[in-house]
């Protein structure tokens, strides 16, 4: 895999994840440890079920969560994760 793809991926999860715990006045951890990060980043999967077959994520935080993550995948495929996106979607 791409390590440049890899560094980009976990910057951007650890962006989310301090966006959502701000958001949900909670831990950074307690959104998603960063052995999740890691295995989220490398594995970057590109749908919900991807997502949830990773069995990373219980049913409540896959279902708060998924479209975030999954966002970041798809902007960073598409080359488009430049643009303010966390900001729009919190």
């Amino acid at each position: 895999k791409d390590l440049y793809k890899i560094k980009k991926r976990i910057q951007k999860l650890i962006e989310l994840r301090k966006n959502l715990a701000q958001q949900d006045n909670v831990e950074s951890e307690l959104i998603m440890t960063k052995n999740k990060i890691y295995l989220l980043a490398i594995q970057a999967p590109q749908t919900v079920e991807e997502l949830r077959k990773l069995n990373l994520f219980g049913p409540i935080r896959l279902r708060k969560y998924s479209s975030f993550i999954i966002d970041i995948f798809t902007k960073l495929e598409n080359n488009d994760i430049n643009s303010p996106f966390l900001e729009e979607t919190l």
